[in-house]
């Protein structure tokens, strides 16, 4: 997807972030349109639908990620072409093994209550939103993500700076979700948010088909932290 020869090109010689005004400029561009578009898709599902809903927030989540694909056409067009079609085959792997997770968490193991008390988060809850909307939600956000980092990639950012970029938004992002846990919960949402911040960069643009291994991660990590934390609670019960 992206022209390795070019980007390494970008990421030694290329504006820099911290680059001359007209660069500075080209990326306020783009961030500030993401930035309100990111903001207000997650601020209505909190604010108006929420987690209870889980068919509703499921179908919202359709909607965005099909409104994202029809006004970034050319994008995702430009995308489809560079991708080895075969490798879409891994999204349905994914969405099996997510089915799979909230089977084991809630037939065989214990749901970890003491913790979800002060921690709503859904890879504690393991309920039908996590079934049916985290997939979707984490699709939408891979989207937008497709779309900044090709924008950043196109207005020549350097690799470094998409990685600053990322940090200063999903610090932002999590840190505002974090401020409901307790510690320990908040600083392990923080820490990977942290580590996807840094990691989705590089495999957008260091891997073949980088996009699809983001959201690979992305929802792995929900699946992962559920059984991580459904499977720890269910031992220190007995």
């Amino acid at each position: 997807m992206v022209d390795v020869e070019n980007w390494q090109s970008v990421y030694k010689t290329g504006p820099k972030l911290f680059g001359d005004f007209g660069a500075k400029w080209v990326v306020l561009k783009i961030l500030f349109p993401w930035i309100l578009v990111f903001g207000s898709i997650q601020l209505f599902f909190i604010t108006i639908i929420g987690v209870d809903k889980a068919l509703v927030a499921a179908l919202y989540f359709m909607l965005v990620c099909l409104g994202v694909f029809a006004f970034y056409k050319d994008i995702f067009e430009d995308v489809a072409e560079n991708t080895n079609k075969s490798m879409y085959v891994l999204i349905l792997f994914l969405l099996m093994g997510h089915a799979l997770v909230y089977v084991l968490c809630t037939n065989y193991l214990k749901r970890p209550i003491d913790f979800v008390t002060y921690n709503p988060v859904s890879f504690l809850l393991v309920n039908r939103f996590f079934l049916l909307a985290i997939p979707l939600n984490v699709l939408s956000q891979q989207l937008l993500l497709i779309v900044l980092f090709y924008k950043l990639h196109k207005a020549n950012v350097s690799f470094r700076g998409a990685i600053f970029i990322a940090l200063l938004l999903f610090s932002s992002v999590h840190l505002f979700q974090a401020y409901r846990l307790t510690p320990p919960f908040a600083v392990y949402f923080v820490l990977f948010s942290i580590v996807g911040a840094i990691a989705f960069p590089y495999i957008f643009y260091k891997v073949k088909n980088g996009y699809l291994f983001n959201t690979i991660v992305h929802l792995a990590f929900y699946d992962l932290s559920a059984l991580l934390f459904f499977s720890l609670y269910t031992y220190l019960s007995y």
